[in-house]
């Protein structure tokens, strides 16, 4: 096996791999499934490719695809060829393959060493490696012989049912979920599901975190050893200890998004050896779920846990997998581009699950470490500086069990743009001066069963830990000696502490969590709280720190963990609440330091007021102001635009008459007037079919823009067009097309699209080209990236006589345009049925399933697009059929006029038409014998 982070050309084969089973191969197409480039013109399908991706489907080995191809006319190919099903989570785009295969390493939930990518391009295998270490990459050549690969026997699977799985895990991935509550109802609107998983050594590294990183609920507290390695190997040994032994990790998900593994569990003979889950899952009634689905073993709880097992709850489901079982791409938000430090107490992780739906987090909690609580404290914040003395780390060395990175924080790295920060701790452990530094730190040893390490002999330290310390008595005895215990608290050396995070984090913004003092079980933690309160609160003011008070959110026992609790730890809806405030606050701080963008549209129109007045004032609710080329409209449209005009719509209207299909000039026109008149930041071309969908855009699309706005790089955004259809279902009579036509394809595709353009570059340099799907700067193409969740509803086809007259008007203005448009094969999309229409046009007019144009409802997706146009005034009443002939006979009309104006301004143009018009030839004669 080589071990190589780079691949090197040679004349060799190029291969990385390890001795791994392969459990999913994923293809590049091009020169590599089959011969040839798609996009470039035909290919040569390779059938011994085609025989070996089902082949792997017999094995139980899946297939996937990662190619730099349109996505369209690459999965058209494959139908045809027949392959098409057995491929799952095909990633074909434009866009670089190394973070394409890391969603489908994801999307298909495994690890990168299981998995085979296959390319001709060593740049593209050098770039997947870097993006997924361990992944196993090859040349082509490998591809004749993996059949005979070890690593690809795989299990009989001649059903192909995994394959099946992963079809499904597909479809699971693409379901929506919206719902919302208060506490219980919240949560079981919430959907809260989780997942069983027995490949415990597959995901060993998340297991052995929460193993000996968790501590409120982990009920055994049994750790494992520190070394990864040698905790795997105490880990199979309590396995195998018995032969009735099983064990598990367990998934969680909700609406909001996934948790990822949230618990573990080893069950021998009925009896818990281990049960232990992070505080992500805390309050959603997770750990009790668990324990009922395993029969309720015994569990001896050690120590403190934040919850109680004997209660059931009825809001979870269990599905064969929570990373996928509610995962939808219509659920997508668009992460902030901005960071959110969070940083206090673990219970927060659960506020921060929320926080991440909206923006980039990092986080820092306590977490227990051996024998010593690693607290989110001031004072270990104030002594960064101070422990890279050489005499402090020296000291540091000779504590045992201590992490190196104890001091490091997100608070000294100033790694994100807002803080929010919970100084709970501050109660916990106490305040010791080491006597040979001089300097005081703040300790807290779970196993001394008092603060003064001073007061406690080695024996006791035994018998608290019960024999289980990592503490030797020599460690111990070096402890007492060097550290004095001072106090539990100093609130002057608090004040001052917390003073230098202020100035610290100078020119951020910073969001203080106030603490709860009113309700909870233990009246020492309420009083503790509001004595640090009474530190932090006044001075977060002096400093203008915003503060969020807890007392908002926690008015009773009902905003508990549970009514027991001692007033630390809180219900799932205190933490989405405060959640949505903290989320407000950032949201308005970063809309008030960002950019503000000024967003302008394109458009060029004909013949299309059925949809135009919808079109322009949905339009007008994401831009600023509206550019429209009229390409000569017969049919009502120019009096709507100029009544939306005078209405006060943002709207400048131009007129074209054109019969030629001259597309990508009307709109590199528009494109230029809109930068020299405006000076837009983005601008936006569409066609007046064509509406607008950021629904699943958190914020919208002006806040997402305003996000990138200082990265330069982005230079296009390509929005995927997703078709709506005509169904029996749809009402006849509504007006408003996106209310009418509300059901669109299963599988939305990211090609075809549009454009987005920014600005950034010359504007008389730019050229849009037919269709407004590329742009092209200085000749060369722009490359756009895909905005996930951000797509235009299409309405294409809105009646039988529409398409009519969109099929005429669209193939006739090409032909107008001559053999140079029709060779690029420009609008080719409307040649067929034109020719049925010119040839046999009783084929489509006496096809009763044509004429009645309405689709089966069964076959697509009820999803309606959230309209924000307003009501409609100026739509004139359906009648297709009438509207369609109006408007083509003035194309007919119009089209004779330009005729004849070139005839009377170009005598050359006259005699050659009457040169052409004078050949004659002889098509029909009828033979006959002459006379005899």
């Amino acid at each position: 096996m080589k071990n190589l982070s780079v691949i090197e050309t040679s004349d060799d084969q190029v291969l990385i791999s390890s001795n791994e089973a392969i459990k999913l191969v994923i293809w590049d197409l091009d020169e590599t499934f089959w011969r040839g480039t798609l996009s470039e013109g035909e290919i040569v399908p390779i059938q011994d490719n085609i025989e070996l991706v089902k082949a792997l489907s017999a094995r139980g080995i899946v297939n996937s695809i990662c190619s730099k191809n349109h996505f369209a006319p690459a999965r058209e190919t494959l139908i045809n060829l027949g392959i098409w099903e057995h491929f799952v989570f095909p990633r074909i785009a434009f866009l670089p393959k190394g973070k394409l295969i890391s969603e489908i390493i994801e999307a298909a939930q495994l690890r990168a060493p299981s998995i085979l990518f296959v390319d001709d391009n060593i740049t593209n295998l050098n770039e997947a490696l870097h993006y997924n270490p361990g992944l196993q990459v090859s040349e082509p050549m490998i591809l004749a012989s993996l059949l005979n690969d070890p690593r690809c026997i795989g299990k009989p699977d001649p059903s192909q049912e995994r394959l099946s799985r992963y079809k499904i895990l597909e479809q699971k991935q693409s379901d929506q979920i919206a719902t919302g509550g208060d506490n219980t109802e919240f949560l079981r609107n919430s959907r809260v599901r989780i997942s069983l998983h027995d490949d415990v050594i597959n995901q060993f590294s998340r297991v052995h975190d929460l193993v000996n990183r968790t501590n409120q609920l982990n009920f055994t507290k049994q750790r494992w050893p520190e070394g990864e390695a040698e905790a795997k190997r105490f880990a199979e040994k309590e396995f195998n200890a018995a032969f009735n032994s099983h064990w598990g990790y367990v998934k969680v998900a909700d609406r909001y998004g996934n948790y990822g593994i949230c618990g573990f569990y080893l069950i021998r003979e009925a009896r818990a050896i281990h049960f232990a889950f992070s505080c992500r899952a805390m309050n959603m009634g997770v750990e009790q779920f668990v324990w009922n689905k395993l029969a309720r073993p015994h569990i001896h709880i050690s120590g403190e846990v934040s919850s109680s097992l004997h209660d059931d709850y009825d809001w979870i489901t269990l599905v064969d997998d929570a990373d996928a079982a509610d995962n939808n791409e219509h659920l997508i938000n668009q992460i902030s581009q901005s960071i959110i430090g969070i940083w206090g107490g673990c219970d927060l992780s659960m506020m921060a699950h929320y926080l991440r739906m909206q923006h980039s987090t990092v986080e820092e909690y306590q977490y227990p470490y051996q024998d010593w609580g690693i607290h989110r404290v001031a004072r270990s914040v104030a002594l960064f500086e101070s422990v890279q003395l050489p005499k402090v780390k020296s000291l540091l060395k000779q504590l045992p069990g201590m992490p190196e990175d104890r001091f490091d924080s997100i608070l000294n790295s100033l790694q994100a743009d807002i803080y929010v920060l919970s100084f709970s701790s501050e109660g916990c452990g106490g305040l010791y001066k080491s006597k040979s530094t001089g300097l005081i730190f703040h300790l807290n040893c779970f196993s001394s069963p008092r603060t003064d390490f001073k007061t406690v002999t080695y024996d006791e330290l035994l018998e608290k830990s019960k024999g289980k310390t990592k503490i030797s008595q020599s460690q111990w005895e070096f402890i007492k000696a060097e550290f004095e215990f001072l106090s539990e608290r100093n609130d002057t050396l608090l004040c001052a502490d917390i003073s230098k995070i202020f100035e610290k984090l100078a020119g951020k913004k910073v969001i203080v969590l106030g603490l709860n003092e009113n309700v909870g079980s233990s009246h020492w933690i309420l009083k503790c709280f509001k004595e640090i309160n009474d530190v932090v609160l006044p001075l977060a003011k002096s400093y203008g720190v915003e503060v969020v008070h807890m007392n908002e959110f926690v008015k009773s026992t009902q905003d508990l963990a549970d009514l027991n609790d001692p007033g630390t730890h809180y219900s799932r809806k205190v933490y989405a609440d405060l959640s949505n405030r903290i989320s407000d606050i950032c949201s308005t701080t970063l809309a008030a330091s960002g950019p503000k963008m000024k967003i302008i549209a394109v458009t060029r129109v004909l013949n299309e007021s059925d949809v135009i007045e919808a079109f322009v004032r949905h339009t007008s609710s994401y831009v600023d102001h509206h550019y429209i080329m009229d390409n000569g409209s017969h049919d009502g449209t120019v009096r709507i635009l100029e009544a939306l005009a005078n209405e006060g719509l943002p709207i400048t209207v131009f007129q074209s008459r054109s019969v030629t299909y001259n597309e990508a000039d009307s709109v590199t026109f528009l494109y230029r007037e809109a930068c020299k008149q405006t000076n837009p930041d983005w601008v936006l071309c569409l066609d007046c079919d064509e509406f607008l969908d950021d629904r699943l855009i958190m914020g919208g699309l002006r806040k997402y823009l305003a996000s990138i706005h200082y990265n330069q790089d982005i230079t296009c955004i390509n929005i995927p067009m997703v078709s709506y259809v005509v169904t029996e279902l749809d009402n006849d009579k509504e007006e408003l097309v996106t209310k009418r036509m509300t059901r669109r394809i299963k599988e939305i595709s990211d090609w075809p699209w549009k454009v987005l353009i920014r600005t950034s570059v010359d504007s008389n340099l730019v050229e849009i080209e037919n269709g407004s799907h590329f742009v092209k700067h200085q000749g060369q193409r722009l490359t756009g990236i895909l905005l996930p969740g951000l797509y235009l509803a299409h309405y294409a086809e809105r009646s039988v006589y529409q398409y009519f007259s969109k099929i005429v008007r669209g193939w006739s203005k090409v032909l107008a345009t001559g053999a140079s448009e029709i060779q690029k094969k420009t609008a080719i999309h409307y040649k067929g049925n034109f020719d049925r229409l010119k040839w046999n046009p009783e084929l489509l007019v006496r096809d009763k399933h044509f004429m009645e144009f309405k689709k089966s409802s069964q076959n697509f997706v009820e999803d309606p697009i959230e309209y924000k146009g307003g009501l409609l005034k100026y739509t004139p009443q359906n009648d297709e059929l009438v509207r369609s002939i109006r408007s083509l006979m003035g194309f007919l009309e119009h089209c004779m006029i330009q005729h004849g104006r070139i005839l009377d301004q170009f005598p050359d143009a006259r005699e050659e038409v009457r040169r052409w018009e004078s050949e004659t030839i002889k098509i029909i004669e009828t033979k006959t014998e002459p006379a005899k």
